[in-house]
């Protein structure tokens, strides 16, 4: 299936880049790298900074978040990938 404006928040974030736009915690704004791991409520970014790796958890609600699918970005509000994956579809 691919990835629309439409459906991106109702999928698996685990692969995709992110880049965290907006946040509650202003430390965590710019961060970016590969979503590894995704609960209902965080996702868990591997971000290189400096040649250093860091994996970061991520609170979805609040976040505005830039993810980068199939060669293409699509904004998408952190509120709108709350619960799990197969809940979300169901909610539309």
């Amino acid at each position: 299936m691919r990835v629309t404006e439409g459906n991106i928040a109702r999928r698996v974030l685990i692969g995709f880049r992110v880049r965290v736009l907006r946040h509650p915690d202003p430390a965590l704004e710019g961060l970016e790298g590969e979503v590894i791991w995704e609960t209902p409520r965080t996702i868990v970014v591997r971000a290189s900074r400096s040649g250093a790796e860091r994996v970061v958890r991520v609170l979805k609600d609040g976040a505005l978040l830039e993810v980068e699918a199939e060669g293409r970005k699509f904004y998408v509000e952190g509120f709108r990938t709350l619960g799990r994956p197969e809940d979300r579809v169901r909610r539309g």
